[in-house]
Parts: structure tokens; C-alpha cells; sequence
């Protein structure tokens, strides 16, 4: 049902580009995808080193997964996966 979908936004993270939300809360599942390297203020990291993307992409995951799952029963993600390239 499209009633029980919330697309999360959550405050002290960058807008998301687009139509894009950081991720989607579906009854007691949250999913996140395609998280990109953009700091909280808003800085595109895309031209620096692969550690500092990772770090902000982790952190930004983290923000998520804090905010949206600390009353959940969860302690891991389900699935996390890489698109072959």
C-alpha cells in the first residue's frame, strides 16, 4: 500500500538530488541505495580519494540507520550489495 511508504529525509544531511530520497521506510523495513559522497553541508566529494568518499558515505549510512532504526529490532543490514561495473 502506498499509505504505509514514507520517504525519509532526515535533518542535518544535504537535500537529495532529484525526485531522490535517503532512503525509504516501508512497515518495519528501511531501505537505502545508491548513497552518494555529499557531505552534510551539501560539498560534492566525487573528485576526492576513495577513503574519503567511503567515510562519508558510512557516515551518511549511519545517520540513516541511527535516526530511522534505533527503535527497531534490527542490528545489521539484511543485504548490502555493489552494481558490477
Amino acid at each position: 500500500m502506498a499509505g504505509d511508504i514514507d520517504y525519509l529525509e532526515p535533518h542535518g544531511m544535504a537535500a537529495p538530488g532529484g525526485h531522490y530520497s535517503h532512503a525509504v521506510r516501508a512497515g518495519a523495513f528501511v531501505f537505502m541505495s545508491g548513497q552518494l559522497p555529499i557531505s552534510a553541508n551539501g560539498a560534492r566529494l566525487a573528485d576526492k580519494g576513495f577513503r574519503t568518499q567511503a567515510m562519508v558515505i558510512t557516515d551518511n549510512a549511519a545517520t540513516v540507520s541511527v535516526l530511522y532504526l534505533s527503535n527497531s529490532r534490527a542490528t545489521r543490514p539484511i543485504a548490502c550489495s555493489q552494481s558490477p561495473r
